[in-house]
């Protein structure tokens, strides 16, 4: 029984729009006629879905919103996720961190100064520690 209850969570746990941002394209282009109601839903999935703990799944979901964002929908309610991804070690995470900090924030976000103000600080403690 408790086999059964871990798979059906590990089911509800999984993102209802797929798994990867070229799912959520192909959604979008399957549904010609209907772009708005899609997008509408995927950033209603989005947002249950980022705010998981596992940070892979929430790359992907930043992934997702700076499509969405370079398509003209406003996200810039998922300033503090990108700041947390950003804070990871993982390059590849920072790398999508960073690019939807400079397509999804504005220079007037006040996540945008925590953003600098973090990545200032960080880089001058990496540069004081390998110095010696």
């Amino acid at each position: 029984m408790s086999l059964m209850k871990k798979r059906i969570k590990e089911t509800m746990a999984k993102p209802l729009i797929g798994t990867s941002l070229q799912d959520m394209v192909k959604g979008l282009r399957s549904n010609a006629g209907n772009e708005q109601a899609f997008i509408n839903q995927t950033i209603a999935d989005i947002k249950k879905d980022i705010v998981t703990s596992d940070m892979k799944r929430k790359a992907i979901c930043i992934q997702k919103l700076t499509y969405l964002e370079m398509l003209g929908q406003e996200t810039n309610w998922s300033g503090f996720h990108i700041i947390e991804l950003s804070a990871k070690q993982s390059f590849w995470m920072k790398r999508v961190a960073y690019l939807a900090a400079q397509i999804c924030l504005h220079e007037s976000d006040d996540v945008f100064e925590i953003l600098t103000i973090y990545h200032y600080s960080y880089f001058i403690l990496f540069k004081l520690h390998y110095s010696h």
